[in-house]
């Protein structure tokens, strides 16, 4: 048994299995004891070979019986510069009671055992792939709404050669199922302007119901690059909230967006390609914050609650401000998203409809939402939105 400690500031350890000679024990079927404990700044491993205790294992030079797993955690490297050195330190104090650093010998008797420390150096990648943060609002009452979550590609700029000419890139981004299901993936610009404007040669997604992967090559027989001196969006994901896990919730969820190079058969690594070889890339996980709103939300210039835009809401709108009607959602009839009801609303409606004015801000003909604005004005009831 053992107890093996790490920095909690940087790491954290995920799990660890046999190897070598225990992962050979009976038949391959690995040790009949095998128990992992993980502290937030190590990990406990104890091991019986077989409760018969007439299995044993020579160590006459220095084997391999386990490997411990760790994953650096969210944010601990941002913003850090050259390599990053971190120890790793048998102790005895990890657990209740804690786990001992001994070896059982074949009489019976507990050894104590020496531990050396290790050491584990973490060098920059040559580029930083990162999910843009997300607060997204969505009705409490039913915990539908759709996001689009923005990813960027920046290269470290002590690399050699930089600004480096990429010609492909991949990854996956994994998300919590209970709460988002993955919709697809979108280029951004910087991509679509590939081979005049047609796009990349390869752009694969593959959806699972954890996450996506994105498979992207620029040209197959031209010779467009790519370059990315400053984080540059990359691709769009887009997401749809899972009802189930927000419907009827009153505090913010919050849910992680973490890159994976584990998703699919055969995996799809994390990966930049420069001069037809891959090149290592961080994963910036991003925060998608989701925001209960009471209220079903409302279509903006939708005065008369009718579920379309046109004349007959014009016309709703001046029988309230001159003959005296009656409308329930004034946020609707604010049509110029000034956070006033008056005039100028009618007018930007009509321009609108008939002289090609500017388009209804939002939420409008894409679908029922809150008032991004402010909150001057209210939506007492609006029926058109589920």
């Amino acid at each position: 048994s053992f107890g093996l400690a790490h920095d909690s500031a940087i790491f954290e350890a995920t799990g660890a299995q046999a190897s070598g000679p225990l992962a050979a024990l009976d038949g391959g079927a690995g040790p009949a004891f095998f128990d992992v404990t993980v502290f937030p700044n190590g990990i406990g491993v104890g091991c019986v070979y077989d409760f018969s205790l007439t299995e044993s294992i020579q160590f006459t030079s220095a084997t391999a019986i386990v490997s411990v797993d760790y994953a650096s955690l969210p944010g601990a490297l941002s913003g850090a510069t050259g390599s990053v050195n971190s120890s790793l330190e048998f102790v005895q104090n990890l657990g209740t009671p804690p786990v001992e650093l001994i070896v059982s010998t074949s009489a019976g008797s507990a050894v104590d055992a020496g531990g050396n420390s290790g050491s584990i150096t973490l060098n920059p990648s040559g580029f930083i792939m990162t999910a843009v943060d997300q607060s997204v609002d969505y009705p409490e009452s039913t915990g539908d709404t759709t996001l689009t979550v923005p990813v960027t590609l920046a290269e470290d700029p002590g690399n050699t050669g930089f600004p480096n000419e990429t010609q492909a890139f991949s990854f996956g981004l994994v998300h919590d199922p209970a709460v988002l299901s993955g919709q697809g993936v979108n280029p951004a610009s910087i991509l679509s302007g590939l081979n005049g404007n047609t796009g990349p040669d390869f752009f694969d997604v593959n959806t699972f119901s954890d996450g996506m992967t994105v498979g992207c090559v620029y040209t197959f027989v031209g010779s467009d690059v790519l370059t990315f001196a400053s984080a540059t969006e990359l691709v769009t994901v887009d997401y749809q909230t899972v009802p189930a896990g927000l419907a009827g919730a009153v505090t913010p969820t919050q849910t992680q967006l973490q890159f994976s190079s584990t998703l699919g058969t055969p995996p799809v690594e994390l990966v930049v390609v420069v001069n037809a070889s891959s090149q290592g890339v961080t994963g910036e996980s991003g925060t998608v914050t989701l925001n209960p709103v009471s209220g079903t939300g409302f279509v903006r210039a939708d005065i008369n609650d009718d579920a379309v835009v046109n004349l007959a809401d014009a016309v709703q709108l001046l029988n309230v401000l001159f003959l005296g009607g009656v409308i329930t959602c004034d946020d609707a009839a604010d049509t110029n998203d000034d956070e006033q009801r008056n005039i100028a609303d009618a007018v930007y409606l009509l321009s609108y409809l008939f002289t090609n004015g500017p388009d209804i801000p939002e939420p409008g003909s894409n679908g029922c939402g809150t008032d991004p604005a402010g909150d001057a004005l209210d939506c007492a009831e609006y029926n058109s939105c589920p």
